[in-house]
């Protein structure tokens, strides 16, 4: 896999030079500072996003098993290893369950298996959410036909990707995955029996189809506050849109960045999948780029935050 993710990199810093050599500097710069202030209310409206994702996760526990702070708390350590971390944004599902267990006692097996259920629900949201793009951009954008072909060849290609994740899911996934969680947790991760997760996981699936729908449900709305988050900032850089192209913008941006899963931190796919979706669009290639950094930047301030959230249990607990 080294060799994987050094090929995966090469491309993503390849993509990226692309988009800035294609946009210019000086004109990426303009429209940066038209943002100003406005960095503020994009910073925080991440929180809404973020917030109605940890709904997501908390359905996808058979019941309550702890307050939705200590959720959203570990949820942003987890997600912050995701993205640091070369592991196909997997790499932080475990922190996710082990600080669960640490703070509130809920065990490693409810811990993975709700995280593996709950990563169901994002993708299962982020088709349908896609589902929806990719029917906007074709019915108002039908002169970008490469972007519909490609976009149509991704969400096709997403949806079976979710439908062998299910499958993997009722073989046995967990077994699997248990040398991951070993490598990122060392000995905290011991003692937790594969099958044991497995099982928990087939159980959800067959007993809490309600709560499996809620969670895909809030997941969806996340993706669509995704597109509100996409709107906003647009709007800081001058160059407002209706919701409805906010939403094909970015469900076309997701489906670009879900097919380069393997590039740490979408390195260059999102400053390049954006840069090629406005100009299939027929949108300013220096706006879109503008708002392509705001957005990475926006994801620095979270990934620390979130860094910092995991250091501090870490600190707390060392103490005690």
């Amino acid at each position: 896999m080294r060799w994987l993710r050094r090929v995966a990199v090469v491309v993503g810093m390849g993509l990226l030079l692309w988009a800035v050599s294609a946009v210019g500097w000086d004109a990426l710069w303009r429209e940066l500072r038209r943002v100003g202030w406005w960095i503020v209310p994009i910073l925080l409206f991440y929180g809404v996003i973020f917030g109605l994702d940890t709904w997501g996760w908390g359905y996808a526990f058979p019941a309550r098993r702890a307050p939705w702070q200590a959720l959203f708390f570990a949820r942003m350590a987890g997600e912050a290893v995701n993205y640091v971390t070369p592991t196909a944004w997997v790499g932080g599902e475990p922190v996710k369950a082990y600080l669960l267990k640490r703070s509130h006692g809920v065990s490693m097996i409810d811990g993975i298996s709700s995280v593996v259920i709950a990563k169901t629900a994002l993708t299962v949201g982020l088709w349908l959410f896609a589902v929806c793009g990719v029917a906007l951009a074709w019915r108002h954008a039908s002169s970008a036909t490469m972007l519909m072909r490609v976009s149509g060849s991704v969400l096709v290609g997403l949806g079976v990707l979710v439908v062998l994740f299910i499958v993997a899911q009722r073989w046995g996934l967990f077994r699997r995955l248990a040398p991951l969680a070993q490598r990122l947790l060392g000995a905290r991760a011991d003692g937790v029996p594969g099958h044991a997760v497995d099982a928990a996981i087939r159980h959800f699936y067959r007993s809490q189809r309600g709560r499996l729908a809620l969670s895909v449900a809030f997941h969806f709305l996340g993706w669509v506050a995704g597109a509100g988050e996409v709107w906003l900032i647009l709007y800081g850089l001058g160059f407002p849109v209706t919701p409805l192209q906010a939403w094909m913008i970015e469900s076309l941006w997701q489906l670009l960045k879900s097919a380069t899963f393997v590039i740490p931190a979408g390195i260059g796919t999102q400053e390049g999948g954006i840069v090629l979706i406005f100009m299939g669009l027929g949108f300013s290639l220096p706006v879109g780029l503008a708002m392509a950094v705001v957005r990475r930047l926006r994801e620095f301030v979270w990934t620390a935050a979130g860094l910092l959230v995991w250091s501090r249990y870490e600190t707390a607990w060392g103490r005690g």
